[in-house]
């Protein structure tokens, strides 16, 4: 497509040039028509965990009937993957078409829109022409002054947790961050809970705030716990995405609120059949032949994939470790970029693993393996725990030779990973929904 490349490498978003702002994305959509005038829009802002409550909330919506458009990012595998249509991605042609329909648009406009502005406009595009009853829209970076935040009306707005993340962006405290993400907020609005600091800013423009589940129970095929007095079942992995789970759920009774139908079916179901890369996606030799990656793991082995690229999404990611393999041996291919706060997540994941391989992420905002290589001896070392490091020259080889060693190999560090292990994977998968 014409501005997949640049979102997907991370070349839209340099560090030293992030455009904020919505007066290109509105000027945009105005020239197309405001197609977001015609759906109903869940926007959801937040640190960690945006993405998987994007992914289970439209997965509830479809179950409850709704035809539903989704806008993710960034792509974890495929740049068609940031806009979907009942959970699928928009063929190719017609990706085409409407694209061609944004850039002529966004080509006439004196301050020319940046790839991202361009993306959003095409996901509210598409959703329009396909007739979504909602969309249920990531924020990008932030939320005042990010490009989804151009839209004239909203049903709802959710923010996941708050945390230290993108501080050059939004701000060095915890209250500034929130105030950034809490910018999404234009009526309806409920809340994952906060800390202190951030609550106090969320908190009060809010119409509820999710409660932490009960007997949270955790495996390596989903997680179980009780909200609300009922049972439920999430095929994400760990505590974390039962918190995230429970923020689906208040979403949903505040949709309710507003007049949609939603079933109590519909949501367990929606939650139960919620699919999300990388993740604590837990691959084996028994179910790789049906993922979308391109690798071969040995039998009674694990690999996991997991997109944690802060401090906060690092602990979880140790923490789910712990709940699912115990205090058993966890090796790592580990690649970060340069503007993430490197040393705050590997102080956090240094403690878990064995044994660590860098890698270098293909985007012009890398951090250098060897780097990273460095900042992994300097947090073991500060965790005063021996820790076997390395270099490898890719995701896919990283993660081979650590699987001819170890039983459980997770990659993590960021989402721009991942793409390197889909290949021919990504390829049968595509085949599997064209048949």
């Amino acid at each position: 497509m014409l501005f997949d490349e640049e979102l997907r490498t991370g070349a839209a978003f340099p560090a030293d040039a992030v455009r904020f702002g919505t007066a290109r994305t509105r000027a945009l959509l105005d020239a197309l028509g405001s197609p977001d005038l015609k759906l109903r829009i869940v926007h959801i802002a937040g640190t960690n965990g945006k993405g998987s409550v994007c992914a289970a909330l439209s997965s509830v919506l479809r179950a409850a009937g709704c035809r539903t458009g989704a806008f993710l990012s960034p792509a974890v595998l495929d740049e068609s993957e940031t806009v979907t249509v009942d959970g699928e991605t928009v063929p190719d042609r017609e990706r085409e078409r409407l694209a061609a329909v944004v850039s002529a648009a966004a080509d006439k406009m004196s301050d020319s829109p940046t790839a991202f502005e361009r993306a959003v406009a095409l996901a509210f595009l598409t959703f329009a022409q396909a007739g979504c009853d909602y969309a249920v829209v990531e924020c990008g970076l932030g939320g005042r002054e990010d490009a989804t935040n151009a839209v004239r009306g909203k049903e709802l707005a959710v923010i996941a947790p708050v945390a230290l993340d993108h501080t050059r962006e939004l701000g060095r405290t915890l209250a500034d961050i929130a105030r950034a993400k809490a910018g999404i907020i234009a009526g309806r609005a409920v809340s994952a809970p906060q800390a202190p600091e951030a609550a106090a800013v969320i908190y009060p423009l809010c119409t509820a705030v999710a409660h932490a589940p009960e007997n949270v129970r955790v495996s390596a095929t989903g997680t179980r716990f009780v909200y609300d007095g009922k049972e439920m079942f999430f095929p994400l992995v760990g505590a974390h995405q039962a918190a995230n789970a429970a923020l689906v759920t208040e979403a949903v009774k505040a949709l309710r609120a507003g007049g949609a139908d939603i079933s109590d079916e519909a949501l367990a179901e929606g939650l139960r059949n919620t699919v999300h890369h990388a993740r604590f996606e837990v691959l084996t030799a028994d179910n790789i032949a049906k993922s979308p990656y391109d690798i071969t793991i040995p039998q009674g082995k694990s690999l996991i994939l997991d997109g944690a690229h802060n401090p906060h999404g690092a602990k979880a990611l140790a923490d789910a470790l712990s709940e699912v393999f115990g205090e058993s041996g966890v090796a790592a291919v580990f690649g970060v970029l340069a503007d993430k706060d490197a040393e705050g997540i590997a102080e956090a994941l240094a403690p878990r693993f064995c044994k660590v391989l860098t890698v270098t992420p293909r985007s012009p905002r890398a951090l250098a393996a060897d780097k990273a290589e460095e900042i992994f001896n300097r947090a073991a070392s500060k965790a005063g725990k021996s820790l076997a490091t390395g270099t490898a020259r890719g995701v896919k080889e990283g993660a081979e030779r650590l699987l001819a060693e170890c039983d459980t190999v997770v990659v993590c560090g960021s989402l721009t990973l991942f793409c390197e292990l889909a290949g021919a994977g990504r390829e049968r998968t595509k085949q599997r929904l064209r048949d």
